[in-house]
């Protein structure tokens, strides 16, 4: 772990691993790859800091015994004011209050907008979000709609539910590849994947979502990803994953 520009900053990062490492797995902490790099964003952001007071990036490094791991690096950044801005435009065009640094964070959960909830969030704008961990929370659930569908066991007719974090439009699979080649990355033709075969049956009921993959990244999953961190952090993630999982530069 890196960390560099800011030891208060540093210390109290260290303080806030100490107090979570009696409540994780010992093994969390050498957890390898995007996923724990994921994880430790939110944990920051839930723990008080803001976007831009610290970047976390994950590459791959040797481990014990020749093993392939991952290498989780955080580093704080020098806080530079910032002057009172003109009014943001979140992702739809509605025109929300600027960031002032006088005033701190001035988005309240009543100024919530359909697309603060459900566009690409950057970072500035979530930095004016009074409680980004409430609001992070609430576009997860948009995504996660209750379904009715599920798969049928033809041996004995018991019923599984489908996790609905899977699921996906076809608009939104081919919202999400434009947005992979827009990032430089090489994006397949877009695949729906059977959720059951063989004795078992996919019984979709009233659900017009489907398991689309792209380049074998689950859409419904990469839509998360957007939703729970800001645009700047999920797009690095999309990138270290191909990354990690081609062996690839990306």
């Amino acid at each position: 772990m890196s960390v560099s520009n800011n030891p208060t900053q540093a210390s109290r990062l260290s303080e806030f691993l100490a107090e979570q490492s009696g409540a994780r797995p010992s093994g969390a902490a050498r957890a390898a790859g995007p996923a724990f790099a994921g994880a430790l964003e939110q944990a920051l952001l839930e723990a008080g800091f803001r976007p831009g007071e610290f970047r976390v990036s994950a590459r791959p490094a040797p481990g014990p015994s020749g093993a392939r791991g991952a290498e989780v690096m955080v580093t704080f950044l020098e806080s530079t004011p910032a002057a009172a801005a003109e009014p943001v435009q979140d992702g739809g065009g509605g025109e929300l209050p600027p960031y002032d640094p006088r005033l701190g964070p001035r988005i309240s959960r009543d100024m919530w907008t359909e697309a603060l909830l459900t566009e690409d969030l950057p970072a500035e704008l979530l930095r004016n979000v009074q409680d980004p961990a409430d609001l992070l929370r609430a576009r997860i659930e948009r995504l996660r709609q209750p379904t009715n569908a599920k798969v049928v066991s033809g041996y004995d007719g018991t019923e599984t539910p489908i996790n609905p974090s899977f699921l996906s439009t076809r608009a939104q699979a081919e919202a999400v590849r434009e947005k992979l080649i827009a990032l430089g990355l090489e994006a397949g033709e877009i695949q729906e994947v059977e959720v059951a075969g063989g004795p078992f049956a996919t019984d979709w009921a009233d659900e017009e979502r489907r398991m689309y993959t792209i380049n074998g990244l689950n859409v419904g999953l990469i839509l998360e990803r957007y939703a729970a961190f800001p645009k700047e952090y999920a797009d690095r993630m999309i990138r270290d994953e191909i990354r990690l999982l081609t062996g690839t530069e990306a």
